[in-house]
């Protein structure tokens, strides 16, 4: 029997002014990739991602990694942590990222972002109300 290896991970680009750079961000991985442009953002986040993965498989920890970032691991798959969790673990970045931001985000990178959780505006906003 195949086994289907693909994961979906959410990855976000955004412009960081400070660092006048492009980002890319998986939060629920806390790895990110970044440069001048957006194409190379991404394909330093695609580097990133390649060295992690090779690293925790050769080491023999993907599994306990995933774990410690919140993912539920079964015999079945994995499953990525929930934006609620990904926001209230100790050290998010992710935090970070919204509670820094410069400038308000933009509303289509919210949608955006949302429809990538599943979620509804009235989810988000409900979590948000309990933080």
């Amino acid at each position: 029997m195949k086994r289907n290896n693909n994961i979906r991970l959410a990855v976000y680009l955004f412009k960081d002014k400070c660092a006048n750079c492009y980002v890319a961000y998986c939060p629920s991985l806390n790895l990110s990739g970044y440069d001048h442009t957006q194409a190379s953002a991404k394909r330093d986040f695609l580097y990133v991602l390649n060295e992690y993965l090779s690293e925790q498989i050769e080491k023999g920890t993907l599994a306990e990694d995933l774990v410690e970032h919140g993912w539920t691991v079964t015999e079945d798959g994995v499953i990525a942590p929930t934006f609620n969790a990904m926001y209230k673990a100790k050290g998010s970045q992710l935090r970070d990222i919204i509670q820094t931001h410069i400038d308000p985000v933009p509303e289509r990178v919210v949608r955006s972002v949302l429809i990538d959780m599943g979620m509804t505006r009235q989810d988000f906003i409900n979590i948000m109300r309990k933080i």
